[in-house]
């Protein structure tokens, strides 16, 4: 309760009354509607269709694309402790192979969710995940809740949704869920199943990505090859007569599913697919957050002054196409910068050396498990965090720590 009242007491005093009015309201809106999302997600989660179910009863065909395998994650690649929010996830994964399966009469929705022509959902859509369903429908009742709540007993998604008003003949489902680390390493794995079908069938399907797609999605297609084939979705929820739906490895959560030779395809596809391009950045990078909303280095001229003296350069990646960060990744040797989406990138290096900067209340295990994957150095360091979320780096310990890191990589 402290820090909700001092929270306010920032807005009240930097933003004024207006600003705090604004701040009450979306609070209240979002507990609101947590409730009855729950109830919902619970509900049509119950009645959606398994894997089991979806390869067995309900796919016209099927047809594999991708080897399983065993992996484990373990603390052997830490430097130091690993707090618990990354040790959870040390353990051993068993990833099975991957099938993609053939839906007749499908509806899509921009939400990323896949239906039946009955409504039933396809819980392979969201990786299976009953909290993935929640925080859509919460969403959906936020945007509209004299509609949604009326349907509080709704077995089926189709009642929160618009009713198709396109259709394409053949579809390949890529509407993406999540973020950039979600698109790369979740989604991006899956065009093994277009290039199967494609080479089975001799046919090309559209590809179907959300209603306005960032432009990196596109650049990523046209690196692929794919750019004519991609369709993104002309209204927010379409029917497809025949929809190829591939399987994904959850990267979060409870349902988290490494596999190191998804990641591998991915890095060896892509990096043989962009030239060599001429850039002025050298082997040792620091990923600066000056162009992100949310956890900024506040002392960050600081600490890049004391990287740059041991031959770090500071980049900021909102200014560089795909094509030029697979460039500058795939030769860099030591990555240094705050938790972000930017580590992502590392994928498309044959061998670095993550140095990952965490807010106190922001430890997350995606980078020192795909550091694991991919056979990685990897550190890091916690640091505190002012009122709005941003880091303060304690510039003389990091660097002591990068220094380190260096001399222990050569």
């Amino acid at each position: 309760m402290k820090n909700k009242l001092h929270t306010a007491g920032r807005i009240l005093y930097e933003d004024g009354p207006v600003s705090l009015l604004s701040s009450v309201q979306d609070f209240f809106s979002i507990r609101a509607s947590s409730y009855p999302a729950n109830i919902m997600a619970s509900r049509i989660f119950w009645n959606a269709i398994n894997n089991t179910e979806f390869r067995t009863r309900i796919a016209s065909e099927t047809f594999s694309y991708t080897e399983g395998g065993e992996f484990e994650i373990n603390e052997s690649n830490s430097k130091r402790d690993l707090p618990d929010e990354i040790q959870s996830y040390c353990r051993t994964y068993s990833a099975s192979p991957l099938v993609a399966s053939v839906l007749q009469d499908a509806i899509i929705n921009d939400s990323s969710v896949v239906l039946t022509k009955d409504g039933r959902l396809i819980s392979e859509s969201i990786g299976h995940s009953k909290y993935a369903l929640y925080k859509r429908i919460r969403r959906k009742i936020r945007e509209s809740p004299v509609k949604s709540i009326p349907n509080l007993r709704t077995d089926t998604y189709a009642d929160l949704i618009p009713e198709a008003t396109a259709q394409v003949e053949l579809g390949f489902f890529m509407i993406r869920s999540g973020s950039y680390f979600h698109w790369v390493t979740e989604f991006l794995p899956n065009l093994r199943a277009l290039q199967v079908y494609e080479t089975t069938t001799g046919n090309t399907p559209a590809i179907l990505v959300e209603k306005d797609p960032p432009d990196w999605i596109l650049e990523y297609f046209k690196i692929a090859g794919y750019e004519n084939s991609v369709k993104p979705l002309p209204s927010s929820t379409i029917s497809a007569k025949q929809l190829i739906l591939p399987p994904r490895r959850i990267r979060i959560g409870r349902n988290y599913n490494p596999c190191p030779r998804d990641l591998v395809w991915v890095r060896d596809y892509f990096t043989e697919r962009v030239p060599d391009i001429t850039n002025s950045y050298g082997s040792r990078i620091y990923i600066s957050r000056n162009d992100a909303e949310n956890r900024q280095v506040v002392n960050e001229s600081e600490l890049v002054n004391e990287l740059e003296k041991r031959g770090f350069e500071s980049i900021e990646l909102s200014d560089l196409s795909v094509s030029e960060q697979i460039d500058i990744f795939r030769d860099v040797d030591f990555v240094v910068g705050a938790h972000g989406a930017g580590f992502t990138n590392t994928i498309f290096a044959d061998s670095t050396s993550i140095f990952e900067l965490f807010p106190e209340k922001g430890v997350r295990h995606f980078y020192y498990c795909l550091a694991q994957q991919l056979d990685f150095d990897y550190d890091f360091s916690i640091c505190p965090q002012t009122t709005n979320g941003d880091l303060l780096v304690d510039v003389e310990t990091v660097v002591e720590r990068v220094d380190d890191f260096v001399k222990a990589s050569r």
